[in-house]
């Protein structure tokens, strides 16, 4: 399920999916992929934890094999490309 919603005072679009990584080197492609997009923010959240997505310790400390919620601001990053490269940790 996502969420989407646009500032346009910022020209920013905030959107909300839910993604899991089945083990560790699931968790070391998806930080290698959110780091290709140097205009978007990306929080990974686990209850009242949240990490930057684009560290791998970060990701790591919160484990795998559970749903999370993947927050991403993105601001001038090509959009439909970062959903098909995230499309592979959607849950």
């Amino acid at each position: 399920s996502t969420r989407a919603v646009v500032d346009t005072r910022k020209e920013r679009i905030m959107k909300t999916l839910r993604v899991r990584f089945k083990d560790s080197s699931s968790i070391i492609s998806f930080v290698n992929t959110v780091s290709k997009y140097h205009h978007s923010n990306f929080d990974l959240c686990s209850g009242e934890h949240m990490v930057d997505a684009k560290s791998i310790l970060g990701v790591i400390s919160l484990g795998y094999g559970y749903v999370r919620d993947l927050k991403i601001s993105n601001s001038g990053d090509d959009m439909e490309k970062l959903m098909g490269d995230l499309e592979p940790y959607i849950a």
